[in-house]
């Protein structure tokens, strides 16, 4: 491993001994303690990345050592390289990124990491946590994964803080869907962020007012069939009145004689003519109430869920020894 490389040169025992001096600001660590199994052993680029690393450091370039540290860690994972990434994130002024080495670091370590180291580590989280800001972050869906500047952080349901240094932040979510906040993180302050990425449907409206379509279609049945029986009634009062003018004259102050053929035929002719009249009013009314149920109708449009049936209406005239008469179905 490459705790053992380090503790066989002289130049990572320098490392291992380097005091931070000045804490502030950048992002927050990305990686999960334990992600990645540690190797067995150091790779040919992890060496040389670590101890050009070292040797950086050194001379004060902890920028540059930072990075090289970093590259021997992707290259072969040892929680002996966290604690420098720790060291030189301090260094340069990245706490947030000290604190998650240097934890990971305890904890990848175990028991390889001395009661000592434990100590000093300790100490140091505790006087970088004061110049960092915490993070709590709720979602209303499991899975989503939590970005802290386009870095996945976490994934929810999580109840650790991510930590992050002072200044302006964007937190994103993804999950069924993406949602984004832009925060501002001070010293020492921790702030719950809640997202909602479940999209809540707004209770149905109530229809429009329909009449019901079998009293609009009954409304124009009736219609037909009183506009139908006022011509048949107009049409024989019509025919009744004209055979009258054909009969003898009696003149304007003369009845004719009761129970006379004459007298049956008038009064015939007059119930047929006060029929006819009755009639065409109850088929202004009907008329006028189906026009409007239907225009009612086409203002509030279809009716939901409703399958157009066929609707099926007929009118005969029924001539019988009694005289005549219509008959209207409707289904």
């Amino acid at each position: 491993m490459l705790g053992r490389v380090r503790r066989s040169k002289s130049s990572l025992v320098f490392a291992f001994g380097l005091v931070s001096t000045s804490v502030v600001a950048v992002p927050a660590w990305a990686q999960s303690c334990g992600e990645r199994p540690a190797a067995a052993e150091p790779t040919p680029d992890a060496i040389a990345a670590n101890d050009l690393a070292l040797k950086l450091s050194e001379e004060g370039r902890y920028v540059e050592a930072l990075a090289l540290f970093q590259k021997a860690y992707d290259a072969s994972p040892s929680y002996v390289i966290l604690y420098n990434i720790g060291r030189m994130a301090a260094l340069t002024k990245d706490p947030a990124r000290a604190i998650g080495a240097y934890t990971c670091h305890v904890e990848e370590g175990g028991n390889d990491v001395t009661p000592e180291r434990k100590a000093e580590v300790s100490a140091e989280i505790a006087r970088l946590t004061q110049e960092v800001g915490h993070l709590r972050v709720e979602v209303d869906e499991p899975g989503a994964s939590i970005e802290l500047d386009g870095v996945v952080v976490a994934r929810s349901p999580t109840s650790k803080a991510i930590v992050a240094n002072p200044g302006k932040h964007r937190v994103t979510v993804h999950g069924s869907r993406a949602s984004s906040r832009e925060v501002e993180v001070q010293k020492g302050e921790s702030q719950e962020l809640t997202f909602t990425l479940k999209v809540i449907e707004p209770p149905p409206s109530e229809p429009p007012f329909r009449f019901p379509s079998a009293v609009v279609g009954s409304a124009w049945v009736l219609t037909g069939l009183v506009s139908i029986s006022a011509a048949v009634t107009g049409s024989l009062a019509l025919v009744g009145a004209a055979d009258l003018e054909d009969d003898t004259y009696l003149g304007p102050n003369r009845a004719p004689s009761p129970n006379s053929d004459i007298a049956e035929k008038a009064d015939r002719t007059h119930a047929l003519a006060v029929a006819t009249d009755a009639l065409i009013a109850v088929g202004a009314i009907s008329g006028a109430a189906a026009i409007s149920f239907s225009v009612v109708n086409a203002v509030a449009g279809d009716a939901p869920d409703e399958k157009p049936q066929e609707k099926k209406a007929s009118a005969r005239l029924v001539v019988s020894p009694f005289g005549l008469s219509v008959v209207g179905t409707f289904q």
